[in-house]
């Protein structure tokens, strides 16, 4: 079974969950920047919660399915119809040979999750299918999803039921409230600096990725100097000397030398990744305690 890919999202690549075990080789984790939506859209196709999608952002799509399979999109909301029919997020859609999905607008968040029957089905690399597109490798040929590919997709095991569990989709209310913890270096920064940081709200800015996402907002200039470089993961919050944070995201580097303030927990970075440049958010310090309790809440559903 095979898609054709028409017209591309301008960022389109295939995610699934990432690489988990490769950090101290070097491998940066890659995969879903929203791994709740990611989780939650294939369920609805009875997919594992972390086989690979489609992954995309900054505009619609325009696909063609050259056989009939079951789909759900997830995710950012999004205006979308197949073949003239409207469709809508988190539901299981069956779509006939020849089918084509046009997603014409994103209404609300940043990246949004096109689950297929089955997964799609682009070789595993270190245990993923995901796209490292810095590295030029996983996914689909190693780089973003282009007008006239086709993208095989496996069949499916079996046949399933979509599932209910739709309670830990990221909410596009509440997505700009992060929590934190005090990170690695957060001794090498004045109380008041601590206060400001989560006190204030950040504007996400255009230069914000999947690397990582660049805040700007009160000044939280230091004389810290950059320490020799160590390991660093997504969440972390790097504090340059200029003052304006970096969060780094899926496909940050596994090292930095900026010291660390604070890093979002791990439930808290889907609803991060759905901030689009322009909006604000603001940083809610929390307990170990608290953050491993909010992540079992979600994996406990979503595996």
């Amino acid at each position: 079974m095979t898609i054709t890919v028409i017209q591309p999202a301008p960022f389109m690549t295939v995610q699934d969950r990432g690489r988990r075990r490769h950090r101290s080789a070097g491998v940066p984790q890659s995969g879903a920047m929203d791994w709740l939506a990611l989780a939650a859209a294939n369920s609805s196709v009875a997919n594992r919660t972390d086989a690979a999608a489609i992954e995309c952002a900054l505009g619609g799509l325009i696909l063609r399915f050259d056989a009939a399979m079951s789909f759900a999109i997830g995710g950012a909301r999004v205006e979308a119809s197949l073949s003239g029919i409207p469709v809508v997020n988190d539901c299981l859609i069956r779509a006939k040979r020849g089918d084509e999905l046009k997603v014409n607008a994103i209404l609300s968040g940043r990246f949004y999750y096109l689950a297929l029957a089955g997964g799609v089905d682009v070789p595993e690399i270190l245990g993923s299918r995901s796209t490292y597109l810095p590295g030029a490798f996983g996914g689909f040929n190693g780089r973003r999803i282009q007008a006239g590919d086709t993208l095989p997709v496996l069949v499916p095991e079996k046949p399933g039921q979509a599932s209910a569990q739709k309670r830990f989709l990221t909410n596009p209310e509440s997505r700009g409230l992060v929590r934190v913890l005090r990170g690695d270096q957060s001794a090498l920064f004045s109380a008041e600096l601590w206060r400001t940081f989560l006190e204030s709200p950040f504007r996400v800015t255009t230069a914000s990725d999947r690397t990582g996402y660049r805040l700007a907002g009160p000044d939280l200039s230091h004389d810290s100097a950059e320490l020799p470089s160590e390991g660093a993961c997504p969440g972390a919050v790097q504090l340059p000397p200029d003052g304006q944070p970096i969060v780094l995201m899926a496909d940050a580097p596994t090292v930095g030398g900026y010291p660390k303030i604070a890093v979002v927990i791990t439930a808290d970075l889907p609803a991060l990744a759905q901030c689009t440049p322009g909006e604000t958010v603001s940083f809610a310090e929390t307990t170990t305690e608290e953050a491993e309790g909010a992540l079992r809440a979600l994996t406990g559903h979503y595996d």
